[in-house]
């Protein structure tokens, strides 16, 4: 790459170098048409002079003493200051008024006398290496008889050359090196006032580049330049908002894909990770921002993932499959899959990772509770419709067995008729707790289990067991204390039908931070692990026929359940297999306003 150059010396030193050089060739011509005036003038003074010595020659002069002519020749020549040379035909020097004549060699081959010896008056400018100087020459020839007898040449040494006159003309070299100054310095200020501006808008288009776009250049007072000014103002202004809008378009998007719950993935065709939000960050427990470029195989080290992403590429259409993936915890992940197209062409995949862990449990519990819940009214309604049948055909007549019949439906319509009090009851709670309009009020707790402890006893008592209770009489809380009692209550009579007869059922309630704490203990078979997670459902037994043996609804732990939660409390069980459980119901000590 060439080596760049600023504006200012590719202006100013072309300018000085072509104004020295005009003012140089200016003189040069000056001094050679005022060296050749000069020469021509001395010239036509020269001849002027010769031809006035002429006539003043003898006729003879051939002939004439030697001594003689010289004379002649120094006094005319001294009278105008120049040198004078007198020759015959051949150019042999006859007289000579500078040097001994003798000494000279023979003339014939000089210029001007090679003009001369023919008859022509001779001209010449030449160096004479006798006297080592410079002369001017004319040699007129002296005819007579037609004929060419001799030549008398005038010399005047011209002692000046051109720059020799340049020097004694020094005023006019002197303006000359003025006229150079000053256009340099004129060539100076109007270059840097051309570079100047366009040096002040390269400064500006540098700040534009190096991002500060919110910077105005000032315009130059050229109408160009100050078009162009205003043209960079224009784009910077273009830009910087444009640049705005599209960071803000792309935090509104960052925000919005780092609210999501769903976790969304883009990979470009190569399997390179374009972006990642948070949520799928999460799912796959890596770095959003430091997976951005990296291969899927090196972000994302789960096959279902990759493999999902390939079939997306492979398939070029939206292409959804669901997967379960194990690590602490089971979870269903449910993967939505679209190819990215960019004018008509595969660009790469946009994957939408739910989690619906969640709502296929919601999905199964509600199937469970379509199932269980016409089970447990089938049975009855089953029973009361088999012995409504039997007593129809015939049993009626049998006071024995019409009674016996008539038990069975008494019994079977009081089933019915508790579960259907328990799924009441579960609405209101429900009802009660979306609307938060549960009615409560400080009072003991004490008095709360006391009471659900006189409801329970008949059972208690009938199976000989104990209840005892373990209560601070000053503990108070925000309750709703028929929803209380009525948990308690259930709590109870599964403890006093799954304990075996004759033990002891104990009940416990005490402050444990800003909660109450209630415990039911008993000494029932436990209950397994696989369990655990779903015994607080709607009409889910542990083991179905030993429950409807001691008639249970299905629905008593749902109650206690949204019990607590209608408080903002939690229900909980801690159970060991043989050695019983214990149910807790845990409540705020004041209800959140």
């Amino acid at each position: 790459m060439a080596r760049l150059k600023p504006l200012f010396s590719r202006l100013f030193l072309p300018y000085v170098a072509v104004s020295l050089g005009t003012v140089s060739l200016l003189l040069a011509v000056i001094g050679t048409a005022y060296r050749n005036a000069e020469l021509d003038h001395i010239e036509e003074s020269l001849t002027d002079r010769v031809r006035m010595v002429l006539p003043l020659l003898p006729q003879d002069f051939q002939q004439t003493d030697i001594l003689t002519l010289d004379s002649l020749l120094r006094s005319n020549a001294e009278a105008g200051s120049f040198r004078l040379t007198l020759t015959d035909a051949s150019g042999t020097v006859l007289a000579e008024t500078d040097t001994i004549r003798t000494a000279m060699p023979g003339q014939q081959n000089r210029p001007e006398m090679l003009s001369a010896l023919i008859g022509r008056t001779g001209t010449a400018l030449r160096r004479d290496h006798v006297f080592d100087n410079t002369y001017s020459f004319v040699a007129i020839p002296i005819m007579a008889g037609g004929e060419v007898v001799g030549v008398l040449r005038g010399a005047k040494q011209v002692k000046a050359s051109r720059w020799d006159f340049l020097t004694r003309t020094a005023g006019l070299v002197g303006f000359s090196i003025f006229l150079i100054g000053f256009g340099v310095a004129l060539i100076f200020v109007i270059v840097r006032r051309v570079s100047k501006p366009l040096k002040e808008l390269q400064e500006g288009a540098d700040q534009f580049a190096q991002g500060k776009l919110e910077a105005r250049l000032d315009e130059p007072d050229t109408s160009e330049l100050a078009a162009l000014a205003r043209a960079l103002n224009y784009m910077a202004a273009q830009l910087n908002d444009r640049i705005r809008a599209i960071e803000q378009q792309r935090e509104e998007q960052e925000a919005v894909l780092s609210s999501m719950l769903e976790g969304v993935l883009a990979v470009d065709r190569d399997a390179q990770i374009i972006m990642m939000n948070a949520g799928a960050a999460r799912l796959f427990d890596t770095d959003a921002e430091k997976s951005k470029g990296r291969a899927l195989e090196e972000a994302i080290r789960n096959t279902d993932i990759q493999a999902f992403v390939r079939l997306t590429l492979a398939a070029e259409q939206p292409v959804e499959r669901e997967f379960i993936r194990y690590d602490n915890q089971e979870r269903i992940l449910l993967l939505r899959g679209t190819p990215i197209l960019v004018a008509g062409e595969l660009f790469g995949v946009v994957v939408v990772i739910n989690d619906v862990t969640q709502m296929r449990r919601l999905e199964a519990a509600r199937r469970d509770f379509v199932a269980n819940a016409s089970h447990e009214l089938k049975t009855p309604v089953t029973a009361i419709c088999g012995s409504i049948e039997t007593l129809r055909e015939g049993a009626l007549d049998n006071p024995a067995d019409a009674a016996r019949f008539l038990d069975i439906i008494a019994r079977q319509a009081d089933y019915l008729q508790a579960i259907i009090e328990d799924l009441l009851s579960l609405a209101r709670i429900e009802q009660a707790t979306e609307h938060k309009q549960l009615a409560v009020e400080q009072q003991p707790i004490a008095g709360i289990l006391q009471d659900a402890i006189e409801a329970t006893s008949t059972i208690a008592e009938a199976r000989g067991q104990r209840v005892s209770m373990d209560c601070p009489a000053d503990l108070l809380a925000e309750v709703n204390g028929f929803l209380v009692r009525q948990a308690v209550v259930n709590l109870l009579d599964n403890a006093c039908k799954y304990s075996p007869e004759g033990t002891e059922i104990n009940v416990r309630a005490h402050r444990e931070g800003q909660s109450v704490l209630i415990a039911v203990q008993d000494r029932g078979p436990g209950i397994a692990e696989k369990h655990l997670s779903r015994i607080f459902e709607r009409f889910y037994r542990v083991e179905a026929s030993r429950n409807r043996k001691f008639g249970g609804t299905g629905l008593g732990l749902a109650i206690v359940k949204h019990a607590a939660l209608a408080h903002g409390g939690s229900a909980e069980v801690d159970t060991q297999l043989g050695r019983g459980s214990t149910f807790f119901i845990r409540l705020p000590l004041k209800r959140a306003s």
